[in-house]
């Protein structure tokens, strides 16, 4: 039976895709909605029954810096759908083959540069700093910025991940079933609900997820965009143009 795991890496999958989405600078129901789509639509069209689709937080810094670069977000979603369309293409040519050509410590080393991109960014978040996200920016407004409260539930999510490795832990049959990142995803959230009732003060100034709007469907919609394809072609073809005008003039 695997209603217990796959219950699991739901509770964990649902507020990661809301959190890749928000730090990724998209809607957060574009985040819910594209887990949904990995979780499901891929898992039906995949041929393996072990593939595991869902959201990537080391995709995050790809995401910021395709925004930045590209400009906005429906230029991003053009770069999705080419991205899509090269992807059916390999894999109908069965070009995944040619992966064994890349050195496996190329994929360690991005993976690693990755994993401390990503730390990089938490650690202000952790810190409850709100000011620009970055260690610069933390180092040099020093600790009048910082939340006691992100910091509590920061550390409290550390340790659940760290007693969940102990034997102690692991002797407990039962909690073998349920994993550590779902317990500190629980704790983080009951800590900010009851924290708010109890300490509203001390919980004043923690950073939240922001939540999509289910009030109508006309709402929902709105959160959506579409790809800006007839925009970003246009401006070649004026470019070209212009510069064939100048040359035959």
């Amino acid at each position: 039976m695997i209603f217990p795991q796959g219950s699991s890496c739901f509770w964990v999958a649902l507020p990661l895709s809301l959190g890749i989405a928000q730090a990724s600078g998209v809607p957060p129901f574009v985040g819910l909605l594209t887990g949904v789509i990995g979780g499901l639509v891929v898992t039906l069209l995949s041929p393996s029954r072990y593939a595991v689709s869902g959201p990537a937080a080391g995709l995050v810094t790809i995401i910021v810096g395709a925004m930045e670069t590209l400009g906005s977000f429906s230029l991003l979603l053009v770069a999705l759908i080419m991205a899509g369309v090269l992807q059916l293409i390999f894999g109908l040519l069965r070009a995944g083959r040619f992966i064994s050509l890349v050195p496996g410590t190329v994929i360690q080393g991005m993976l690693a540069a990755i994993g401390l991109l990503l730390i990089m960014q938490q650690i202000p978040v952790a810190l409850g700093y709100q000011g620009e996200e970055s260690l610069s920016g933390l180092l040099s407004a020093g600790s009048q910025l910082l939340s006691p409260a992100s910091i509590v539930v920061a550390l409290g999510a550390l340790f659940i991940l760290w007693a969940w490795t102990t034997k102690p832990v692991k002797r407990i049959k039962m909690m073998t079933y349920i994993p550590g990142p779902l317990v500190a995803v629980l704790w983080g959230g009951l800590a900010v609900v009851f924290g708010e009732r109890l300490m509203p003060e001390f919980m004043g100034n923690i950073a939240r997820i922001a939540l999509p709007k289910f009030d109508s469907v006309d709402e929902l919609g709105a959160q959506l965009s579409r790809p800006g394809l007839a925009g970003r072609l246009a401006q070649p073809f004026r470019v070209c143009d212009r510069g064939d005008a100048g040359a035959g003039g």
